[in-house]
Parts: structure tokens; sequence; C-alpha cells
């Protein structure tokens, strides 16, 4: 249980004990009186386990299929391993190889360790630390 749904659950926990009214708790929580209602129904027939969102821990229903999403990557590295993501799914869109959803933002990661010829770090963490690393710093007063 998140600290957000154990925060929720000590403010509905006196409207189910009669301490505290509807009104009151749906203020203090930022809802709505009806959806303090249907917090307090819910409340009563599961118990704790109600705020508890029904999807965590499982995957999402829009998720693709993995040997799909592989394939993508896949031509991703082979074809475009000095593309950005965006540029390398709009190349792959255009072919007719890649689906807007795929997120080829955390592969890139990856193929930038297999790729000799890509960069260490980019040119602005270079400036940074450059500027660190001066003896001219500026004062703060």
């Amino acid at each position: 249980m998140s600290q957000h749904e154990r925060d929720t659950l000590t403010i509905l926990r006196p409207v189910l004990q009669g301490q505290r009214t509807q009104v009151e708790a749906a203020r203090l929580l930022g809802l709505s009186v009806r959806q303090v209602r249907r917090l307090q129904r819910k409340l009563e027939q599961h118990g704790d386990a109600a705020l508890i969102h029904g999807l965590r821990g499982r995957p999402s229903n829009h998720r693709l299929d993995p040997a799909l999403r592989h394939q993508v990557v896949a031509a991703y590295r082979q074809r475009y391993p000095d593309f950005g993501p965006t540029f390398a799914c709009e190349k792959l869109a255009a072919e007719g190889g890649a689906q807007p959803r795929i997120t080829l933002g955390a592969s890139r990661c990856s193929s930038r360790r297999d790729n000799p010829r890509a960069p260490d770090i980019s040119i602005a963490a270079k400036r940074r630390t450059f500027l660190l690393r001066s003896d001219k710093r500026p004062t703060i007063r």
C-alpha cells in the first residue's frame, strides 16, 4: 500500500466509525462527496485492500506483444544505431515496421553500449563537468 493510500485510509476510517462526516472527508481528500461514498462502500465490502488499484502488479492491458517489440528494437539497433529514439521510430514507421506506441528510449541505452561509435557522454555533460572543474566559479553573494 502506498503512502497516499495509507493517508486516504486514515481519513476514511473515522467515516466508517461515524466520527467524521463524508463531507469533511471529501474536503480533506480533495474528492467529491460521491467519491467518498463510493470509497466507503468499497471499504465496507472489501476492507483495506479496496483502496489498492486493481491492476497493481499486473501488466497493462494496452501492452504490445513482446515478440513485436523485440522485432522493432532489433530493427532499430541494426539499421539506425546512431539515430535518436524519436527519429528512428519515425523512420521505422515510414517503412511500416514500427507502431508509434513502441518506446525505443530504453533500448537506446543498451545499443549505446554495443555501439563503439556512439559518444560516451553528451556535449552538455562534458560542458557541465568542465564548468564544475573550472577555477572561475561564480560567487554567490
